[in-house]
This record gives structure tokens, C-alpha cells and sequence, in this order.
């Protein structure tokens, strides 16, 4: 009977062991021949140029092919550089005349993965100074978390709370209408950036606030939602061009810029993103975004007008990298490492 016992539980093992490495392997053997060609909108020609680096080809929705040189001229926004090393830079693009020092400005990159939204994170952050005295930022010497009643400032080298910031901090969010706690907090907790746009946060009753530390004080700005808004996810961004501060989808999964200036918010013109389950990345320019979509099973591609946020074209492909299904402890939609099959 014992002999049994173990026949069954070495089996068992070997069952799931076989389920955990076999996908491992034939994954691991596939991801050399699996790849994903760069596809990005071209103001020029107005249509998708896709550019695949294993053959070396370059076409456009169309079927029509190209050569190298021509490629980087249908596409001037993202191979300026090597277009004024040749003298072959446009002397106008959809009618306007670009400088390098218009592009570098205007070009900038977004992108965010499921596993970064499906992560657990300590509820700590640092409120950096937006108007520093030098040029460059600095990470400051506390952090704030949010609590059911106020906000607090935690000095990390006494693990202290600093009671007159707080009661500062909390005075005006609360003459601006923030009611205790929040719901979402959004930022970007680095130093390594041109300037600072603060936090997005919503509060218990679901407002959109946007918080930052300008001269030593508080600045909180509450921004105008539709009542048929309800916030998901929160991005803040700072690009170079300070065109928005932010991003965020709502509980329909719909995806809205704010726009710094007018602090307006628009909808940006795509069907669906679901920040959970989809990977998005962003390349922008002066006239147009090309805007990636990404899940387990296909990739979409839509060209964004930069002037008004609507749809310009729009691309549909599967996606060729779908994993071997099989048992997994870890999967590109988290960071926890638990079984499950898939």
C-alpha cells in the first residue's frame, strides 16, 4: 500500500513538473523566432509603415514596398536626425516648417504594462518641489500618504510625522472640497525628469484633484469631471512638450487626456483600453500619435491626431507572442508569482 502511496505521489509530481517545464521549453525555443515588426503612422504618406528588421523590408498598409532611405523619409518625425545629416529633412510637413528644436520638443514616448498596474505598492510618496531654486529636481527627505482624515508627511530619517506640513497640506485640500481618504494616487516618484506635474488624486466621492508643492506650499486644483465619469486609472504625465498633464480611463475603459493649459479634459479616440489586461505605448510628434495596443490575443494600431485626439487610421494584427499553454507561476499581467494555468 505505501509502495502505491509514493507511485502516485512521484507521478503526481512528475505530472506537474511536466505542465510547468514543458511550456517553459517550448516557449523558451520559440522566443527567438517570434518577433513584432515596428509599425508607426506616417504623416507623409498617411497610412501605417511597418518595418520588419528580420527581412529587412519596409511597406505600407497598401502593400507597397520601399527602400531604407525612402522609409525614413515617410516617416521624418521619428529619423530627423538622419534626415539633417543627409540634407533630406522636408522644408514642410502637413504644411508646417519644423525645427530640430520643434521636434526634440514635441516627440515624446508613453507606455504602461498590465504587470505595473497589477502590483502591490506601499502607499508612500514623495511630494517633490515643483519650482526648485536650481534647475534640477530633488527627491525630498519625506514622504506623504493619505490617510481617512487628512495627509500626513513622514520624515524617513526619523520615521516622525511632520505635524505643521500635514495640517498645512490638509487645510487646503479640504478648502478645495477633497473629502477623506483618497480613492486613487498617480504620480511620477522620480527626479530624473524635466519638470514636475504633482499627483492626479480622486477622492472618496470621486473629484479629480491635482496636487503639488510650488514655492514650500500647497497648490491643489480641483479639475472638472462629467458626471458620467467614474476614474480607473490614473496617469500623470510630463512630457517636454507640457501639453497634458495627464491620462486616465474611466469605468467603461475609455482613455481621456487632461490637457495642462485649459486643465480640459477629452476623450482620446479609441474603442477600448483596459490598462489591467493590455500593454499601450505612445510614440507622439508634432502632428500625430501612433498608439499601440497590446493583449494575449491581437495588437491594434491608431494613429491619434496631436491637435484634436481623433482617430486618423487605424490598424489591426494578432498578436504572433501568445505563451504555450500549460501551468505558470508567473504571468506578464502581474507580478506575483502564484500557479495557474493557462
Amino acid at each position: 500500500m505505501m509502495k502505491r502511496i509514493s507511485l502516485i505521489c512521484i507521478g503526481a509530481a512528475v505530472a506537474i513538473i511536466a505542465c510547468w517545464q514543458l511550456p517553459w521549453l517550448v516557449n523558451f525555443v520559440r522566443a527567438d523566432r517570434q518577433h513584432s515588426p515596428f509599425i508607426m503612422y506616417s504623416s507623409i504618406a498617411q497610412q501605417f509603415i511597418t518595418t520588419d528588421n528580420q527581412t529587412s523590408t519596409y511597406t505600407d498598409d497598401a502593400g507597397n514596398s520601399y527602400t531604407h532611405e525612402q522609409r525614413d523619409s515617410l516617416l521624418p518625425f521619428f529619423f530627423w536626425r538622419q534626415l539633417m545629416a543627409v540634407s533630406r529633412f522636408p522644408d514642410s510637413i502637413g504644411g508646417r516648417h519644423f525645427t530640430p528644436s520643434d521636434i526634440q520638443h514635441a516627440q515624446f514616448t508613453f507606455r504602461s504594462v498590465p504587470s505595473d498596474i497589477n502590483a502591490a505598492y506601499a502607499q508612500l510618496y514623495p511630494l517633490l518641489e515643483s519650482m526648485p531654486k536650481h534647475i534640477d529636481l530633488e527627491l525630498p527627505p519625506d514622504v506623504f500618504r493619505i490617510s481617512g482624515s487628512r495627509i500626513e508627511f513622514i520624515d524617513m530619517e526619523s520615521n516622525s510625522i511632520n505635524e505643521h506640513k500635514s495640517e498645512k497640506f490638509t487645510s487646503v485640500l479640504q478648502k478645495k472640497g477633497f473629502r477623506f481618504p483618497a480613492a486613487h494616487v498617480a504620480g511620477n516618484a522620480t527626479a530624473r525628469k524635466e519638470y514636475d506635474n504633482g499627483y492626479l488624486i480622486t477622492d472618496a466621492a470621486g473629484r479629480l484633484f491635482q496636487l503639488k508643492m510650488t514655492c514650500g506650499r500647497p497648490f491643489v486644483r480641483p479639475i472638472s469631471l462629467a458626471d458620467s465619469i467614474s476614474i480607473s486609472h490614473l496617469f500623470v504625465t510630463e512630457f517636454a512638450n507640457r501639453q497634458l498633464i495627464g491620462m486616465f480611463t474611466d469605468s467603461h475603459n475609455h482613455l481621456y487626456a487632461i490637457e495642462a493649459e485649459s486643465y480640459n479634459i477629452v476623450k482620446i479616440d479609441i474603442p477600448h483600453f483596459d490598462p489591467t489586461r493590455e500593454a499601450i505605448s505612445i510614440i507622439g510628434n508634432p502632428l500625430d500619435w501612433t498608439v499601440c495596443l497590446k493583449d494575449e490575443t491581437h495588437c491594434a494600431y491608431y494613429a491619434i491626431s496631436a491637435a484634436n485626439y481623433n482617430c486618423l487610421c487605424t490598424k489591426q494584427l494578432p498578436n504572433t507572442q501568445k505563451p504555450f499553454s500549460g501551468l505558470h507561476f508567473t504571468s506578464t499581467l502581474d507580478k506575483f508569482v502564484k500557479p495557474r494555468f493557462w
